[in-house]
């Protein structure tokens, strides 16, 4: 009798052994095993001979496509696959799938802290506490101002709701304008500059595409409204960081809160690190205690759809046959 072994699949991360135990019980036709994340995966030789792989983009092991000759599937454990797909190792047949809609609590509540930080203008808070230095400040009101919100996905979506419920007047931008829940109304990118000139905030949770890099730089600051606060939890890319800074330094901008930027990790000798005007947060929207239980039942589907022979009916297909890549 012929001892069939299971395909391999590979999941390399801080969580592996949850996401392994997990999927193993709900997907016996692969076998799963945990690649530690780190430079020492690109020489793990199970690589060679795993058909299924999923990580975060940054820590897809070095030149994997190349290593993992079996490969018919990677899984990114986060939503953005901009650095995936631009790899040039990355062979057209195999399939590519995201996270993506899972964020919406993360990314809602996430905006909700830094909307309220700039509002309240936390930064000289935490200043005057560690000075023992007691000066009461007028903050501002959410209620009654206007926000936009770019990005119409699942983060967007949660986030236009947490403003709406705190009384904002919320207007959505995407790149396919449509009418949507929890937003007065839906304007284009390209009338982006309108909405701003009425916006008292700008709230950026949008995927990163050719539509999106550099979508906020000098012209679109010139339109915004002074004093306007800005929120970015997107892609360091979609903003240009100069033209933020010279925004700031002139007052059209009161207030930004970044939780991304053009460089990761943010060198300690950028100009935002000190900025009066900047809240910095590392790239943690989504970072949680809770992200794998979040993100199980999605993988728990894929992995059933991939291993029943139904790549097709995967969610979040980023290439592939059936590419189905998400507005902004």
């Amino acid at each position: 009798m012929t001892n069939l072994t299971p395909p391999l699949a590979l999941i390399c991360d801080e969580q592996a052994d949850f996401y392994c135990a997990a999927l193993a019980a709900a997907v016996p036709g692969l076998r799963f095993e945990a690649l530690p994340p780190g430079p020492a995966a690109a020489d793990d030789p199970r690589l060679a001979h795993c058909e299924a792989l999923a990580s975060f983009a940054m820590h897809l092991p070095a030149q994997a496509f190349t290593r993992a000759g079996r490969l018919r599937w990677y899984q990114a454990l986060g939503a953005g696959t901009d650095k995936v797909m631009t790899d040039p190792d990355r062979p057209a047949d195999v399939w590519i799938t995201s996270s993506s809609g899972i964020h919406g609590p993360m990314l809602g509540e996430m905006a909700l802290f830094l909307l309220l930080s700039l509002a309240r203008e936390s930064r000289t808070l935490h200043r005057h506490q560690d000075e023992a230095r007691w000066e009461r400040r007028p903050g501002h009101l959410l209620k009654g101002k206007n926000v936009v919100v770019v990005g119409t996905g699942s983060s967007g979506t949660e986030i236009r709701r947490l403003c709406e419920a705190l009384g904002m007047r919320v207007v959505a931008a995407s790149s396919a304008p449509r009418a949507l829940p929890h937003a007065e109304r839906c304007v284009g990118l390209d009338a982006l500059a309108g909405a701003l000139g009425e916006a008292d905030f700008l709230v950026l949770a949008t995927p990163y595409t050719a539509a999106t890099r550099g979508l906020i730089g000098h012209a679109l600051f010139r339109a915004m409204k002074p004093g306007l606060g800005l929120v970015n939890l997107s892609r360091g890319g979609i903003v240009d960081e100069g033209a933020l800074l010279q925004a700031l330094d002139g007052g059209r901008v009161r207030g930004a809160a970044m939780d991304v930027f053009q460089q990761e990790p943010l060198p300690r000798e950028h100009p935002l690190w000190r900025h009066p005007k900047v809240i910095v947060t590392p790239h943690i929207a989504g970072h949680v205690h809770e992200y794998a239980n979040e993100n199980l039942p999605l993988l728990r589907h894929n992995f059933q759809a991939y291993a029943s022979g139904r790549p097709e009916a995967m969610r979040n297909i980023v290439a592939g046959p059936a590419a189905n890549t998400p507005a902004a």
